[in-house]
């Protein structure tokens, strides 16, 4: 399997300049992925509060790869909302 690419947008609109590296930094912990397979970007977006993972990896074409690489996205998204709405309260 090619190697998984996953960009995180990361929404930081509501978070002071001062707290952004902080912010980004507990992210990129918090999404630690065990597997030599998976890239991570980690990308902040200064105009919205939305976040949203993509990945750029064209390659994947069999079945057991868009499963696993789905069920990654799909883990890793629920993280980053969960630690967004966190930080909001």
């Amino acid at each position: 399997m090619d190697k998984i690419i996953l960009v995180y947008y990361i929404g930081v609109k509501t978070v002071t300049p001062k707290d952004i590296n902080l912010y980004l930094h507990n992210i990129k912990d918090l999404i630690f992925i065990d597997d030599e397979n998976v890239i991570r970007y980690i990308i902040p977006v200064m105009n919205t509060n939305e976040t949203r993972i993509e990945c750029l990896n064209p390659k994947i074409v069999s079945k057991k790869d868009y499963t696993h690489t789905k069920k990654i996205i799909e883990n890793n998204q629920k993280i980053v909302d969960k630690l967004v709405n966190d930080f909001k309260k």
